[in-house]
C-alpha cells in the first residue's frame, strides 16, 4: 500500500511543473497527511475491535454469574422442599423401632437448623448431612418389607427419592457453572476484563456432586 501511494505520488510529481513557491512540496504533504489518516483508521478499527470483545467478555461474565445464581436458586428451592417433607418422615418412620432414634433425632435437629441458618455454606453443609440420614432411613427402609405397607411412609420415601435426584441435578449444574466461569475469569485475555471489573472467583458451596 505505501509503494503504491508513493507511485502515486511521484506521477504526480512528475507532471508538476515548477516549485512550490513557499519551497515546500505539495505532493509529498498530501502523501503524509493520507498516510497518517490510514493509520489513524487503522488504530480506530483496532480499539473498536477490542472495545467490542471487552463488551462481549463481559455480558459473558455477567451471563455466567446470572447462571450460578440460577442453579443455586434452584438447589434452594429442592432443599427447602426436603426439609418441609421431614417432619412428617420421622413422624411416620418413628413409629417403627427397626430406624435408629439417633438418627431421627439428628435429622430433626437438622430441620429446625435449616429454618435458622443464615449463610449459604451452613445451608450447603446441613443439606450433606441430611443427605447421609436420609440415606440411612432409605436403606433401613428397604431391608424390611413389612415398612412398605405404610402407604404414607411409603410415599413420602417416593417423594423424598424425586426431590433428591432433582437436588442432585440441580447440584451438578451448580458446580459445572462454578468451574466455568472460575476457569473463565483467570484464563487470558479474560482475566483483563474480569480485574478492570471486579469479576471475583466464586466458592463452590459443595465438594462434588452427589450421586442421583
Amino acid at each position: 500500500m505505501y509503494v503504491l501511494m508513493k507511485d502515486k505520488y511521484q506521477n504526480n510529481l512528475n507532471t508538476h511543473n515548477g516549485n512550490s513557491p513557499t519551497g515546500v512540496d505539495p505532493m509529498g504533504l498530501d502523501f503524509k497527511n493520507d498516510f497518517l489518516k490510514i493509520i489513524t483508521l487503522i488504530v480506530a478499527v483496532v480499539v473498536a475491535a477490542l472495545l467490542i470483545w471487552m463488551a462481549l467478555a463481559y455480558n459473558n461474565m455477567v451471563a455466567l454469574e446470572m447462571d450460578i445464581d440460577a442453579q443455586w436458586s434452584e438447589i434452594y428451592n429442592q432443599e427447602d422442599r426436603k426439609m418441609d417433607l421431614i417432619p412428617e418422615l420421622v413422624a411416620q418412620s418413628s413409629q417403627y423401632q427397626e430406624f435408629e432414634a439417633s438418627t431421627l433425632t439428628r435429622i430433626t435437629e437438622l430441620r429446625a437448623n435449616w429454618d435458622n441458618a443464615t449463610t449459604d455454606q451452613e445451608r450447603a453443609d446441613i443439606s450433606d448431612e441430611s443427605q447421609s440420614l436420609i440415606g440411612e432411613i432409605r436403606v433401613t427402609f428397604e431391608a424390611y418389607p413389612d415398612l412398605k405397607s405404610n402407604t404414607i411412609l411409603l410415599g413420602l420415601m417416593d417423594e423424598m427419592a424425586g426431590t433428591e435426584n432433582r437436588i442432585a441435578y440441580a447440584r451438578t449444574l451448580y458446580i459445572d457453572g462454578i468451574r466455568g466461569y472460575n476457569t473463565g475469569i483467570k484464563t487470558f485475555p479474560n482475566v483483563m476484563v474480569a480485574g478492570a471489573f471486579g469479576f471475583q472467583a466464586r466458592d463452590n458451596l459443595y465438594g462434588s456432586a452427589p450421586a442421583p
